[in-house]
């Protein structure tokens, strides 16, 4: 248990890397994915509050930011293109000043949804590793099982490493975010946003994850 403690804790500091490009990072995708889980529920929680509350108000910036983000990486992994981007900010504004609370709801619900289906691989985990002190040796024992185990379980080892990328690439964010959501000046952040190459990258790789969310419906093979 002492050796899964470290390992954990190891892989929150590390970036999302292996000491071997052919060993995916599952320990620091597990740490990043949890980091920035807890980080999104708290920004984006119920609230019955009026906006008139600044709590509420922060809440609200940081929502428009997520529905957008998400609609448009969403879209993108359906086939559009960053074009639609505009207009699916002018569309999805206005639904999230209506009912808030229904991206609330949303976040959590997809928040929930990738954490059940990489429970497979979190399991592994925590079974592999609990006397090894090792990163790259729990990456490489975790890598073995997935490498000898059919399409289900390597899906889901892929989604794991895919929301560690995106989690990474969020966790950078988080202290625009905030300052964003004191601000409230979501708008001018998305537009300005919407134009940098590494937004840009952050919608892909989320695009990436819906695209392996839906995959794993297929089914076992």
């Amino acid at each position: 248990m002492w050796g899964l403690f470290v390992l954990l804790a190891v892989g929150g500091a590390s970036a999302l890397r292996s000491s071997s490009a052919a060993i995916p990072p599952y320990v620091q995708a597990r740490s990043a994915f949890t980091h920035s889980r807890l980080y999104l529920q708290q920004k984006v929680p119920h609230d019955r509050n009026s906006y008139g509350n600044s709590n509420t108000r922060n809440h609200l910036a940081m929502g428009i930011v997520v529905a957008v983000t998400a609609a448009i990486a969403k879209n993108s992994s359906e086939g559009g293109t960053e074009y639609d981007a505009l207009s699916i900010l002018d569309e999805t504004v206005p639904q999230v000043w209506e009912n808030y609370n229904e991206v609330s709801k949303g976040v959590n619900q997809i928040l929930a949804e990738a954490h059940a289906k990489i429970q497979p691989i979190t399991s592994l985990i925590d079974a592999l590793c609990r006397t090894t002190d090792s990163v790259e040796m729990c990456n490489m024992q975790v890598n073995e099982r997935v490498s000898n185990s059919d399409g289900y379980i390597k899906r889901r080892a892929k989604l794991l490493v895919a929301l560690g990328r995106v989690s990474n690439l969020l966790t950078k964010r988080e202290k625009e975010l905030n300052h964003m959501a004191k601000g409230f000046t979501s708008i001018p952040y998305l537009l300005q946003q919407l134009e940098k190459p590494t937004f840009k990258n952050l919608l892909r790789e989320l695009g990436d994850v819906y695209i392996l969310l839906r995959k794993n419906d297929v089914g076992p093979f």
